[in-house]
């Protein structure tokens, strides 16, 4: 899998995730007449789109489940989570429309390279992996351009309501993980700035799920009938 979580201090890519695994595959690029399992407002979400998502996750779960009755189970799991994944993430779209949020083509550039850079990779090694899961770049890079977007609606909030954290709140994290390996941390001082961006992730991670409840409490959203 390759993806990183991006430095939130750099709103371009505040919350870059792995989305190699989250990408469409090339067989949704075939346009086909499919029925509608969610509405968002009047935005249709495809029949289609969501087979696509939950491939990866489906597979996986055929790996790991023998039982028949089980494998049913997780993958009616894997269905709903997956257009629950969906669903916010048109709310969140719809949100940076309203905001006016764009993603330049040189921020989506660098958001790739960092991801081939993180990964110890070359850009052509990168898009190898990727074509070799059974991913399209055009797919990939649609979904590193959403991810970036979602970081910018994140960023914008985090302007309009500054993270904040105590001296207290720091040392007690430091107190918990120092006694769980006391031999694995620096000093406070050195820690601190990690320490920092720990909670500032949980922030961000948290504000976003304030931040979906709000859109969909305000949004008409209807779910039908999963596979």
């Amino acid at each position: 899998m390759l993806g990183v979580v991006m430095n939130p201090r750099v709103p371009a890519a505040a919350v870059l995730l792995s989305a190699l695994w989250l990408a469409s595959p090339a067989e949704a690029e075939v346009y086909q007449v499919d029925r509608i399992v969610a509405v968002v407002d009047q935005t249709p979400i495809l029949l289609s789109t969501l087979q696509a998502r939950a491939r990866p996750f489906l597979a996986m779960a055929r790996q790991q489940i023998e039982d028949e009755t089980q494998l049913m189970i997780a993958e009616s799991k894997v269905y709903r989570q997956m257009l629950d994944t969906l669903v916010n993430e048109q709310l969140i779209a719809r949100q940076a429309e309203q905001q006016q949020l764009t993603v330049q083509d040189n921020e989506l550039e660098k958001a790739i390279d960092s991801v081939a850079e993180q990964n110890s990779m070359s850009r052509e090694e990168l898009m190898a992996e990727i074509k070799r899961n059974g991913l399209t770049e055009p797919f990939y890079r649609a979904e590193i351009r959403r991810q970036i977007l979602e970081g910018k609606v994140l960023m914008q909030r985090l302007a309009a309501s500054p993270f904040m954290v105590t001296e207290q709140q720091l040392r007690a994290r430091y107190d918990e993980l120092k006694k769980a390996t006391p031999d694995a941390l620096p000093a406070f001082e050195q820690a601190r700035e990690q320490l920092t961006e720990t909670f500032r992730l949980k922030w961000l991670e948290d504000e976003k799920k304030r931040m979906v409840e709000h859109l969909r409490a305000n949004t008409h959203v209807e779910v039908r009938l999963v596979p």
